[in-house]
Parts: C-alpha cells; sequence; structure tokens
C-alpha cells in the first residue's frame, strides 16, 4: 500500500484557538490577551524569537507566582484541550478506513510551534506516527531546565523532509536528514504529503508541499476567510476551505478527491 502523510499544524487547525487558552492560561491568573501582551512584550524587549519568548514567559510567570511549572502542568493541560472543530474526533478513523479502500496507508504528524508535551496528551494523541513541536528538557523532578527543541515557521519545514525520509526519532542527526534520496527509495514523497494550517506561520511549509506536487490546504474559522483567501489568491496554498473535519464537508471533499487523485 502507498503510505500517504497528512501534516498539520495544531492551534487554529484541529483546534480553535491556542492550546494555552482556558486551564493553561487561567492558572497564570491572566486573561488570554494579558498572556500574549506579555509574551509580545518580552519578545520586543529582549529581541527575541517570537517562539523562544512563548515558552520563556510561563517559566518567569511561575516563579513569580511560586507556581510549579513542569512536565505534569503541560501533560495536565493537555488532556484538558477541548476545542476541536467540528468532526475531528471522528475524522481520522473515517479518512484511514477512506485511504485503506483506495489501497493507501495514510498516517498522521503534526508539526506544531505548540508545546508538545500538551499535544501529546490531548484526546486525539493516538492517531499521530509523529509529533514535531516544542519541548523542554527537564530536571529529574521534572522541573524545567532549558528548551529542548525549538519549533519556529522556518524550522517547521525541515520535519517535512524527516518525513519524507522517515528519520523521526533521532532528532538531533543532521546527516541522515540532508542525504539526497531517489524518490523510488523515499518513505513519503512530496507529491504524497496533504499539509494543513491556517496562516502566515505554515506558509513555507504549505509551499514546499505545494510545488512539489502534494496538496496544501489552509483551513479558516469565519473570522480568518480574508487571510486564508489571500493566500489562495497568491498561490501559497491548493485550497482554502473552512475548519471542518466533518463528513462532506469542503475540507473532507477536496482531501478525499487527492486522495484519489494518488
Amino acid at each position: 500500500m502507498k503510505k500517504v502523510a497528512i501534516i498539520y499544524d495544531f492551534d487554529h487547525t484541529l483546534i480553535k484557538g491556542d492550546m494555552q487558552e482556558g486551564g493553561f492560561i487561567n492558572s497564570f491568573d491572566l486573561s488570554v490577551s494579558e498572556y500574549w501582551k506579555n509574551v509580545d512584550k518580552l519578545m520586543i524587549n529582549s529581541n527575541m524569537d517570537s517562539i523562544l519568548a512563548a515558552m520563556y514567559y510561563p517559566v518567569l510567570k511561575a516563579k513569580e507566582l511560586d507556581l510549579q511549572y513542569d512536565k505534569a502542568f503541560l501533560e495536565k493541560y493537555g488532556r484538558e484541550i477541548s476545542t476541536f472543530y467540528p468532526g475531528v474526533g471522528e475524522w481520522f478513523d473515517e479518512i484511514n478506513s477512506y485511504g485503506k479502500n483506495l489501497g493507501l496507508d495514510i498516517e498522521h504528524y503534526v508539526i506544531s510551534s505548540g508545546f508538545k508535551e500538551m499535544i501529546d496528551n490531548c484526546k486525539i494523541a493516538k492517531h499521530f506516527k509523529g509529533v514535531f513541536a516544542c519541548s523542554y528538557h527537564y530536571g529529574k523532578d521534572g522541573g524545567v531546565l532549558w528548551p529542548s527543541y525549538v519549533v519556529n515557521y522556518t524550522q517547521k519545514t525541515q520535519y517535512l523532509s524527516r518525513i519524507q525520509k522517515g528519520c523521526f526519532d533521532v532528532l538531533y542527526e543532521s546527516v541522515e536528514i540532508n542525504r539526497l534520496v531517489e524518490e523510488n527509495d523515499q518513505y513519503i514523497p512530496f507529491d504524497r504529503m496533504i499539509y494543513i494550517g491556517d496562516g502566515v506561520t505554515d506558509v513555507p511549509c504549505m509551499r514546499i508541499v505545494k510545488q512539489n506536487g502534494g496538496l496544501s490546504v489552509c483551513v479558516y474559522d469565519l473570522k480568518g476567510k480574508s487571510k486564508a483567501d489571500s493566500l489562495l489568491k497568491d498561490g501559497r496554498v491548493s485550497v482554502a476551505v473552512e475548519a471542518d473535519y466533518r463528513l462532506g464537508s469542503s475540507l473532507d471533499n477536496s482531501i478525499k478527491e487527492f486522495l484519489e487523485k494518488i
């Protein structure tokens, strides 16, 4: 069976809003707008990478509040994520079954600038073959010591190559990931990839997949339709559809049409 990769961003793609919204941010006694305003302030004042600022700010705030910010904290709020878009819960089994009937073995991956520990513990985590996201290095007590992996919008593209070549496990390995592999020997070629994201931070991945014969999909809620339409008009994505994973939706139909093409 031919392998196909469906690759997702996470925030605003599989869930409404950011994974930190809800109990995570509430634990810091801040509103959502206050929290992200403080992250931006740290980024600007320190001239810091935006994703590093998003990883560092809760560490600083937790110290200020004498709050235990550790691996268990992230895992707890990952389990509490509940803002999935319509149909996400049933999506994976449905599309896997559809692919199987076409002779396709579909694998699902996440490439996100959010927290890996939260994604790994969310309700749909069992469906992902690989999750590439930001992570911390922890001490013996589970406390945060240092960033382990940082995934910003340009670094996302290396994980497409990891999926293409089947290099999932040893993320510090750089020789294998840059090795030239003939198409017949690739684990999953780009033209059998589907990338689903929500906007500008996904553009590098969307462009690579689209230019190499895969399908790039921009999903949106009602607030983000104009942004999605702009990406479609500029030729950066193949289709722009509402973030609705239910059977018969435009997203469902677009992906099934591409699977039939493969």
